[in-house]
């Protein structure tokens, strides 16, 4: 959304500094054009940067069958639409009787 809002304050602000030849006495447009278009470039930056900011989460995954502990390791971003990263399952044995 604020993307949009970005490129749409850029639009009006290049639109009332290029495109509008209007004289209003208490209103300076080539201004507040410019003005328009520098806070729709700021807003379409921080947009971005939100949007390319993903944050990783580790997923391991424990549990014990007839004396094997096995570990599941999810390397995955917070969308949960995404592909894992990487997926390792470690088998070790833990028994305590050796012959067993």
């Amino acid at each position: 959304m604020s993307i949009g809002l970005g490129i749409f304050l850029l639009l009006a602000g290049a639109i009332l500094r290029f495109a509008v030849n209007a004289q209003v006495g208490w209103l300076d447009l080539a201004l507040t054009g410019n003005l328009l278009m520098i806070a729709g470039a700021v807003v379409t930056i921080i947009g971005l940067i939100v949007l390319f900011r993903r944050r990783r989460t580790t997923v391991v995954e424990r549990s014990t069958v007839d004396g094997v502990d096995r570990s599941h390791v999810v390397d995955r971003a917070d969308d949960p639409l995404d592909e894992p990263a990487y997926a390792t399952t470690l088998d070790r044995s833990r028994r305590s009787d050796p012959g067993v």
